[in-house]
């Protein structure tokens, strides 16, 4: 399992929850919450490089008007010895990107 937790410098959840959706084509959604203070977005991705599906996880809550953003890779490995092969961490640089976009778009700065 691989984590990574990032803040933005806003407070619209909402407008972020529709950025993600769309910037991530999500195929299907597992699981989605939105409420006024936080958001969870799970959903699953299969790799070829190690033929697996691997759940990934995104839990976004304002605290202190800055929306804190975790963000996890997991059960991407496979075989015996379990080796995801950078699927997990993958996963997280591509979110990251993502996240730079949205703060280009919007204007906002880390």
């Amino acid at each position: 399992m691989n984590c990574e937790s990032y803040t933005l410098k806003s407070n619209n959840l909402t407008q972020l929850h529709g950025f993600l959706k769309k910037e991530l084509q999500l195929e299907y959604e597992n699981y989605e919450k939105i409420e006024e203070e936080y958001f969870i977005l799970g959903f699953e991705d299969f790799y070829f490089r190690n033929n697996s599906t691997q759940f990934e996880l995104i839990y976004a809550k304002i605290e202190n008007q800055e929306i804190k953003i975790d963000i996890v890779g997991s059960a991407g490995g496979s075989g015996l010895l379990n080796l995801n092969l950078g699927s997990e961490k993958s996963f997280i640089n591509k979110f990251m990107k993502i996240i730079e976009k949205y703060e280009k778009e919007y204007h906002l700065s880390s």
